[in-house]
């Protein structure tokens, strides 16, 4: 009798701690269950108390990251141009967690300034040189050392293949200026370890302005070997 219970103990032990059973719900209202969840909790709680003397050097600790790159100047109004202008970078053993997305486009002789907090909330500008801007988000590779800053310009309009990295599945392409600078729109755009997001703008030849561009992603890194971690990728 004893070795059934024993062996009973086990299997359900095993199916909570793998996720067979969510215990977040407690489906089976059992005695045998809610002991099996006290026991694991008081674990955790053990677990959290011995490393909590120091959180900020804790190697599973969220950290935050803001990726930005230097103000590009959009060269040769005939030109089409691409420019990285933000990279948000996850190493190997980590996951990615992208807060904001900023966008900044003003003209370089300070006549118009299409992401001043005036234009806020406005996606169409009926100006070509505005409303043909696009940015685009890619996934790419990161072995531990990251690439030179991608730029390209050439005479004729272009698609976003030219750009390294593949089109991230959860927004590839930013058609308008949705996301200005110092916006309080929270989102949360995962990036998997050895990997980095690229973002990107690009435009046509320009007629009238001549853009400068900035861009920035900002959010946290945390270690995928935590509990917290798949409970911040599991939230909404």
């Amino acid at each position: 009798m004893q070795t059934q219970e024993q062996d009973r103990k086990y299997v359900l032990g095993s199916a909570v701690r793998n996720g067979v059973v969510d215990t977040a719900l407690d489906p089976i209202n059992s005695f045998l269950v809610s002991s099996l969840l006290r026991s694991a909790r008081r674990k955790k709680e053990h677990y959290q108390n011995i490393n909590s003397f120091e959180p900020y050097q804790h190697p599973k600790s969220a950290k935050w990251q803001v990726g930005t790159m230097e103000t590009y100047i959009h060269p040769d109004l005939s030109d089409a141009a691409c420019v990285e202008v933000a990279r948000f970078v996850v190493p190997k053993g980590q996951v990615g967690f992208v807060q904001y997305i900023e966008q900044v486009v003003n003209d370089y002789q300070g006549r118009y300034y299409p992401t001043n907090k005036e234009y806020w909330g406005s996606p169409n500008f009926v100006i070509p040189d505005v409303d043909n801007i696009r940015w685009w988000l890619k996934i790419d590779f990161y072995d531990g050392t990251e690439p030179a800053r991608f730029v390209y310009n050439q005479n004729a309009a272009f698609g976003s293949e030219v750009a390294p990295g593949m089109p991230y599945s959860e927004m590839a392409t930013i058609d308008a200026l949705w996301y200005p600078a110092h916006n309080n729109r929270r989102l949360k755009l995962m990036v998997p370890g050895n990997r980095m997001l690229r973002f990107y703008y690009y435009s046509p030849s320009l007629v009238d302005y001549g853009w400068v561009v900035r861009g920035r992603l900002s959010g946290y890194l945390q270690s995928t070997y935590c509990d917290e971690a798949m409970e911040n990728a599991r939230e909404i």
